[in-house]
């Protein structure tokens, strides 16, 4: 039974090459002592989890930033009562980024537009 491939056998030989050259064997060795008992498949996984993870976060940053542009977009096209008004949430989308777009949407944006309210099932 063949046993499980560690960073062990990596970090020995790195150590081995870096004393060849001439390069330090004591960082060498600490290196060699701190990947001794860490498995190839968990090491793997935790940068499956971390890759995931960031990927997750861009996709958020930029869906965050289109939504924001449309909310900003549409303050600007939107006729208000006062100009104040307009300038007001102009403001608060562009300072915000998107918290402003997402308090723009549920108070004004929501409101005024009947196609986007929720509907009821009817039996």
């Amino acid at each position: 039974m063949a046993r499980p491939i560690t960073l062990a056998f990596v970090a020995t030989a790195t150590a081995s090459y870096a004393a060849a050259e001439g390069g330090s064997e004591a960082g060498s060795g600490i290196l060699a002592l701190l990947l001794m008992f860490i498995p190839v498949a968990v090491f793997g996984g935790f940068w499956l989890i971390w890759l995931f993870f960031i990927l997750s976060i861009m996709a958020f940053v930029v869906l965050g930033t289109v939504f924001w542009i449309l909310m900003l977009v549409d303050c600007v096209n939107r006729k208000f009562e006062k100009e104040a008004d307009k300038t007001t949430w102009v403001l608060i989308i562009a300072l915000t980024h998107w918290l402003g777009a997402t308090i723009y949407y549920f108070t004004i944006k929501r409101k005024t537009n009947p196609g986007l309210k929720p509907t009821t099932a009817e039996t």
